[in-house]
């Protein structure tokens, strides 16, 4: 992205996941948005995953040290389950044009002169997280993300990588992330949250004889993840 936008002349940038197929005129809706309601630098459509059957992910979810610790203690998911929903999960049920913290790079339309003055991608992220980074950063410049949800595409979700390693490349970005946005005290006790998480569910799987899955490889390879990118 950040190589072909170095060439590239015109008002916005397109960036869609190679998984994805686009629904028959969502990019047009995603420029129609962005001509009609300028100056908010990212335009993030609507993603359905085509595995789970949901489009809740189309909005992002920005870390905090509470949904951080929700993760380590295991609330967070016991309230997912009793059908709570995050700010950004209940967004992504809109179905008109909707300012918001952050969007994932699934579907993004991009103004060019956001893009530029944030100088694109932060190339240190391999995978996951860059696009929660940019976000960030476009907001610090004075514009606020949208969510278009008529705008859509179906995806894959990511089948091509195993869980294990997933989880060790987004933990790693999310490390890079939380040193890059957070301050050192902040972020180191984010890290810390996450490894307690961690340790949580590699325990429980082990007591289940189930050692073997993404927990048991995030903490084998925590070295690796902690250190970031």
């Amino acid at each position: 992205m950040n190589l072909a936008a170095r060439g590239a002349a015109s008002r916005w940038l397109l960036l869609v996941n190679p998984d994805a197929r686009i629904d028959t005129g969502s990019v047009g809706r995603l420029v129609d948005v962005a001509r009609q309601q300028p100056g908010h630098g990212l335009y993030g459509g609507k993603f359905v995953d085509i595995v789970r059957q949901t489009a809740e992910d189309s909005v992002a979810v920005l870390p905090s040290l509470a949904n951080l610790a929700g993760f380590a203690t295991g609330i967070g998911a016991i309230a997912r389950r009793l059908g709570w929903r995050s700010a950004p999960r209940r967004s992504a049920a809109a179905t008109e044009p909707t300012a918001v913290d952050a969007l994932p790079g699934t579907f993004l339309l991009i103004e060019s002169d956001a893009w530029h003055a944030v100088g694109g991608f932060d190339e240190r992220y391999f995978m996951y997280s860059e696009d929660l980074d940019l976000s960030l950063r476009i907001t610090n410049t004075g514009r606020r993300p949208m969510y278009v949800p008529a705008a859509s595409i179906q995806h894959a979700g990511g089948a091509s990588t195993s869980s294990g390693s997933k989880e060790v490349l987004k933990l790693t970005s999310l490390v890079t992330l939380l040193r890059a946005q957070w301050s050192p005290r902040r972020a180191r006790a984010g890290e810390g949250l996450l490894l307690a998480g961690i340790a949580v569910r590699r325990l429980a799987r082990l007591r289940a004889n189930t050692p073997d899955g993404r927990w048991e490889t995030a903490w084998r390879e925590r070295g690796r993840w902690r250190a970031g990118w």
